[in-house]
């Protein structure tokens, strides 16, 4: 009878160290996800960036196209202008691209490496607790 005590105190015990473990566990991993969030939203914004100003520069450059096509003094003139404007656009939108994808890498990136870093350290302990055991 006198080791019922004891026996309950290791379970206590036991059980606190596994609450506690818990705890820590899902603090890490609030803490990661927090920081995934924000560079996720970091590169959200950072695209939307890039995409308004490419779509306003594009504006801006197709307004002066058009004003140069309508001005030009020959039909060879307005097509000349039309193909450079085409050339323009499709260098731009190349360029564009790149970057947004650039910033998609970066933002993917930057989301998951919390999150990876979070589930390593959390093995780590695991495998460290299973080794001790």
């Amino acid at each position: 009878m006198s080791a019922f005590p004891n026996d309950m105190n290791d379970f206590s015990s036991s059980i606190a160290k596994a609450c506690e473990d818990a705890s820590a566990l899902m603090t890490g991993y609030v803490n990661a996800a927090t920081k995934a969030n924000a560079a996720a939203l970091q590169g959200f914004e950072d695209m939307t960036r890039n995409v308004t100003g490419f779509m306003q520069d594009s504006m801006t450059r197709a307004a002066s196209a058009c004003q140069t096509i309508m001005s030009a003094k020959s039909p060879q003139e307005a097509a000349d202008t039309q193909a450079e404007f085409m050339k323009d656009c499709f260098d731009n939108l190349v360029a564009s691209s790149s970057k947004i994808s650039e910033i998609s890498l970066h933002t993917a990136k930057g989301a998951i490496d919390p999150l990876t870093q979070h589930a390593n350290d959390a093995m780590g302990a695991a495998m460290k607790k299973a080794q001790r055991a």
